[in-house]
């Protein structure tokens, strides 16, 4: 059994037998491969730690992108990275059905929808994801009835600037083509609070 820490953008490729970095670049991923024949099971580890650390590092440096600046695929790929229950969660809902289902008449309005997309798979996540974590202030259960509320309210949403809000919170989820669970717990309960305050379901607020 391999006693090493999981690091989170680490692999272990059991058939090439290398240790895998995986980081952002350009906002493309990369993977750089460090092989167990050549460097040794402990010392390949090390490496590919070591470039996911330099490479996250030279990431946090560069300039964010804003949602404007994604790309139609950037977008795209972080909606399908949700699962088609997500994207079919309350879809008996008539009216959200209804919204799901119509047809963007042009560019803009089927960027709109992949971001639309997007985020509903983020809710639906965040909605699996909140009761594994401790959140100092947040009224659980009224966090829990603002998922399906809030959804509905996006799909009805008719251009970005109405979705802002919520952008702002999960731009980096964006830039990453990442859902909430695959980020690290500590991002998670940043994420958790920032929508609870957004929704105002924190006591003190």
């Amino acid at each position: 059994m391999d006693n090493r820490p999981k690091i989170v953008g680490v692999s272990f490729q059991e058939q090439r037998q290398n240790w895998v970095a995986h980081y952002m670049q350009d906002g493309k991923v990369k993977h750089r491969s460090f092989s167990v024949k050549k460097y040794g099971s402990d010392e390949a580890y090390k490496k590919a730690v070591q470039c996911r650390i330099d490479n996250l590092n030279k990431t946090k440096k560069q300039p964010r992108i804003h949602l404007e600046q994604h790309s139609v695929k950037t977008i795209q790929n972080l909606s399908i990275s949700g699962t088609l229950d997500a994207l079919n969660k309350w879809s008996n809902h008539d009216l959200l059905e209804k919204l799901m289902k119509e047809t963007p008449k042009d560019s803009a309005q089927k960027r709109l929808k992949l971001i639309k997309m997007a985020l509903h798979c983020i809710l639906v996540d965040l909605q699996d994801l909140y009761p594994r974590h401790t959140i100092e202030l947040l009224d659980y259960d009224k966090f829990d009835q603002c998922f399906k509320s809030q959804i509905l309210d996006i799909w009805k949403s008719h251009d970005v600037e109405q979705l802002k809000p919520l952008l702002s919170i999960y731009n980096e989820l964006f830039e990453l083509q990442k859902l909430p669970c695959i980020i690290e717990d500590s991002q998670q309960v940043m994420l958790i609070q920032k929508t609870a305050s957004l929704w105002g379901v924190l006591y003190n607020e």
